[in-house]
């Protein structure tokens, strides 16, 4: 089943620029009318310094997971934000304000997940003995659909 999104640059309006680094720009955006978080990746070939049978580009490694806490129900239980789908060699010519993506060899990418008004990271400050008891339910929970380890990359 495939889960690539045809969106017409018309049907989006760029309303925030949430977050940026060297491999993605996350945005905040509203495709007809209904208002979502869009982060779009620098596509890149593979290296010669990459792990043969790993992979290691930011947006398939990402949408890849992000399609596996759907199917396991994690997105549904709002454990992780709701994945809506791909959007895939976009053309950044068409997209003015992804005017960031027009110098790349490759097109790039997009995963669509759900906007969460005041979404703010994790921590200490707001730890309670029950906050930690459902965040290790969760952590099994990851677990058992198949994520063994996760790596927190600052700016992806």
């Amino acid at each position: 089943m495939s889960d690539n999104i045809e969106v017409n640059p018309s049907d989006v309006v760029f309303l925030q620029t949430l977050g940026e680094s060297k491999y993605s720009v996350i945005f905040k955006v509203a495709i007809r009318d209904e208002v979502k978080v869009m982060k779009v990746y620098h596509d890149r070939r593979p290296s010669e310094h990459d792990s043969p049978g790993c992979e290691v580009n930011p947006f398939v490694c990402e949408s890849s997971a992000y399609r596996r806490l759907k199917e396991k129900g994690l997105c549904k239980r709002g454990v992780v934000p709701d994945f809506y789908g791909t959007i895939v060699k976009i053309q950044p010519n068409l997209w003015p304000s992804l005017h960031m993506f027009s110098a790349d060899v490759l097109l790039p990418n997009a995963i669509l997940l759900e906007y969460i008004p005041n979404m703010r990271q994790m921590d200490l400050s707001i730890f309670s003995e029950h906050r930690l008891n459902e965040l290790n339910r969760i952590l099994h929970d990851i677990h058992r659909a198949g994520f063994f380890m996760v790596i927190p990359i600052p700016g992806i």
